[in-house]
């Protein structure tokens, strides 16, 4: 019997590796000394920093392997031995998400912002409490509102939410990235965004979910 296992992804706008040719630039790595981010944040940005600096190699890497999981229905793919993932689009919006990447041009890499690291660790750690899912706190203050309350002063921000993935940093990436389910695809359009420099990333257990990570992009003048 096939066990299956949700996930959940929620975007405000303001697993399956393939073989390595060659190891990505430690450039990319643009968190790896942040002491204030554990090693799973760390590594999200760095999955975020492969995907936005060559898309056409994610593509091959990460997203077409990806493809050999699914099953003979084209709905759902092994996550883990045993445990199947249920989607929305199947095989569909991953076609779809290569396709996009592999017209997608290099776009630059962000880094590390103090600040929205606060911010999102806050927020990953309110949901934990309060077992929500969502952009609005669990007090009711809306994204925009906690991202002011924590003085970032960037131009432009945006958030991304998932959870209920295998706890990689590459798992979280992929279904982001992919965004199975989301119409406005709103979590690609953050990951991929030219409006972004910065980011900050949260990542922890739920009581529903297992675990959930917030992303919160933003943009400052000068770094």
């Amino acid at each position: 019997m096939k066990r299956f296992f949700l996930i959940m992804s929620l975007v405000f706008a303001g697993m399956m590796a393939g073989s390595t040719q060659e190891a990505w630039p430690d450039s990319l790595n643009t968190a790896a000394a942040t002491a204030s981010m554990s090693q799973m944040e760390r590594d999200v940005v760095f999955e975020i920093n492969k995907l936005r600096s060559n898309p056409k190699r994610y593509v091959q890497e990460v997203v077409q392997p990806f493809l050999e999981r699914f099953s003979e229905s084209d709905m759902e793919y092994e996550l883990s031995p045993g445990l199947w993932m249920r989607t929305q689009e199947g095989v569909k919006a991953v076609k779809e998400c290569i396709s996009v990447l592999k017209k997608t041009k290099p776009l630059p890499i962000l880094y590390p912002d103090e600040i929205l690291i606060k911010a999102a660790h806050a927020h990953t750690q309110d949901m934990a409490r309060s077992g929500t899912f969502s952009h609005n706190s669990s007090d009711g203050t809306s994204f925009s509102d906690r991202i002011q309350q924590f003085s970032f002063d960037g131009t432009v921000w945006g958030e991304n939410l998932a959870a209920g993935f295998e706890n990689t940093a590459q798992d979280v990436v992929l279904q982001l990235v992919i965004d199975d389910g989301v119409p406005s695809r709103g979590h690609r359009k953050n990951l991929l965004s030219p409006d972004f420099n910065v980011v900050g990333i949260g990542c922890g257990e739920h009581p529903q979910w297992r675990t959930c990570c917030t992303m919160d992009f933003g943009r400052r003048v000068a770094r």
